[in-house]
């Protein structure tokens, strides 16, 4: 009899951790929410020490995405935002766009990457950089690693989309 409520138990046991396992993952259903949103709660996560200012990019002018996120054709770009350094000799760029297509977004982010420029502002140069995608989500991050790690920001856009990131 004794064994037969081990056994039970066990089954249940196992049972329960094989229910754990299926669980799946689901991140933060973020669609709803407006890209200066997403930014501010990036910030809220990891605050910064410098003034920033936070606007929206005209994806319809070819020069200024060129300029502002890097990318020679946006026509994969629904919206962005270009969150910067309020003082132009601090290195500091967090770009954050909605993209048409999410199966492309990887792609889109890895052509900003390549495409912004570490030194655009002349007499500084960003020598931390890195990107991240979570859906139709791109982020684009560079900076001088003394105001802001791109890593940090990246952690922090993580946070914000429930713990998990695409790429």
């Amino acid at each position: 009899m004794k064994k037969w409520i081990s056994l039970v138990f066990l089954a249940g046991m196992l049972l329960s951790l094989a229910a754990c396992g299926e669980e799946e993952v689901k991140g933060a259903d973020l669609s709803g929410e407006t890209l200066e949103a997403i930014v501010e709660k990036i910030y809220e996560q990891k605050p910064l020490e410098i003034g920033v200012g936070t606007n929206p990019v005209d994806v319809n002018d070819s020069q200024t995405i060129e300029y502002l996120i890097g990318l020679k054709d946006a026509s994969n770009v629904k919206e962005a935002v270009i969150s910067e350094a309020m003082i132009s000799s601090q290195a500091y760029s967090l770009i954050l766009a909605r993209v048409n297509d999410a199966a492309k977004a990887e792609e889109t982010a890895q052509a900003m990457l390549n495409g912004v420029d570490p030194a655009k502002w002349i007499c500084v140069q960003a020598d931390s950089m890195g990107a991240a995608v979570y859906g139709d989500l791109v982020l684009v991050v560079m900076s001088d690693s003394g105001y802001a790690k791109a890593e940090d920001m990246v952690a922090a856009f993580k946070t914000v989309c429930g713990g998990t990131l695409d790429k």
